[in-house]
């Protein structure tokens, strides 16, 4: 796995973690992704998007919390600490990013800001 799709399954994790995906969702992890990784072609970071989604909806809800687990041990092995530390500012807007900030959501960050060592959640958000 590279580290853009890494990226790219912990952001649509946490998307389909409230079982639904908006546009600004979308749009979010678009923007997020240019900004770690400003190489990376578009169309190949599409590709990526469209697979995580049938990866990660294809996992029953009470295995999902392990597939997370190794998402976020992949990307402590692939990325560094520096674009580890952005991921949480980024993972924040796509949570707020729908207007909606839903209990699962919640809990997806408080699993991710644990294994990532980040902060997600501003504290008017907590």
């Amino acid at each position: 796995m590279t580290p853009v799709e890494a990226v790219t399954y912990l952001f649509v994790f946490v998307m389909l973690s409230d079982n639904q995906g908006s546009y600004e969702e979308k749009e979010s992890w678009r923007l997020s992704i240019s900004k770690l990784f400003p190489d990376n072609l578009e169309s190949r970071t599409e590709i990526f998007f469209n697979e995580a989604n049938l990866v990660i909806n294809k996992y029953k809800k009470d295995k999902r919390e392990i597939f997370l687990d190794n998402i976020c041990r992949t990307i402590n092995s692939l990325l560094n600490k520096e674009k580890i530390e952005k991921l949480g500012p980024m993972l924040n807007h796509l949570i707020e990013s729908d207007g909606i900030i839903m209990s699962s959501e919640i809990n997806a960050t408080v699993i991710i800001e644990k294994k990532l060592n980040i902060i997600i959640r501003s504290n008017k958000n907590s």
